[in-house]
């Protein structure tokens, strides 16, 4: 990883587009189980990016894509 975001300090979104001039981020790694991680990646992403789910929700959890 070039850059590490910690959610709770700063914004996601404004900390990835800062750091990768707009273009997003070619991979995210979610590690925790919620729902809100899991849907926020997808804000993160460059178009064609891959999601790493690490933390898994709930059997049954329905995440918004």
């Amino acid at each position: 990883a070039t850059v590490a975001v910690d959610p709770g300090a700063e914004d996601p979104v404004a900390a990835v587009a800062d750091a990768t001039g707009g273009g997003m981020a070619d991979t995210v790694v979610v590690t925790v189980g919620s729902v809100p991680a899991t849907e926020g990646a997808f804000e993160l992403l460059a178009a064609g990016g891959t999601i790493v789910l690490v933390g898994m929700t709930a059997d049954g959890t329905r995440v918004r894509v």
